[in-house]
């Protein structure tokens, strides 16, 4: 596969290769280089980076890059399935309750997830799980009043 942008390269791998394929993405050379990188040579090359920071502009750059994929419908699919099912520590659950308490959505956010929920009703069936389940917590909390 072709990386470099050197004309001169790109002539030898020409001859090499007999044609020149498309440049991959960044994503994908991080995965070529998993598997032909050598574990302590990939340690030695996360040790070089360790203790330095991107540059502003890099930064925004980045920043730039992620927000036009959160765009794409397609990537926003593949991240939603990637992240469901996972399993949490207690103690992760606990530093993400932690994170959160005390604070309480805008009153403009407020507005719009009420807008997008109405007119959307319950099924039956998770109307009854519901249901089921209130009547299991009440029970709970009256035998721990008693």
């Amino acid at each position: 596969m072709l990386y470099y942008k050197s004309p001169m390269v790109e002539k030898e791998i020409i001859k090499f290769v007999g044609e020149v394929e498309a440049p991959v993405s960044g994503k994908e050379r991080v995965i070529q280089l998993k598997k032909t990188v050598s574990p302590e040579t990939r340690a030695r090359m996360s040790e070089a980076r360790k203790g330095k920071r991107h540059t502003p502009d890099t930064r925004a750059k980045m920043s730039e890059s992620l927000k036009a994929n959160w765009q794409d419908p397609k990537y926003r699919a593949k991240m939603s399935e990637s992240l469901k099912g996972r399993i949490f520590s207690p103690e992760t659950r606990k530093r993400m309750s932690e994170a959160r308490k005390g604070k309480t959505h805008s009153p403009e956010t407020r507005k719009r997830m009420s807008e997008a929920r109405k007119g959307k009703t319950h099924s039956p069936e998770t109307r009854a799980r519901i249901s089921e389940a209130r009547r299991e917590y009440w029970k709970r909390k009256k035998r721990k009043r008693s």
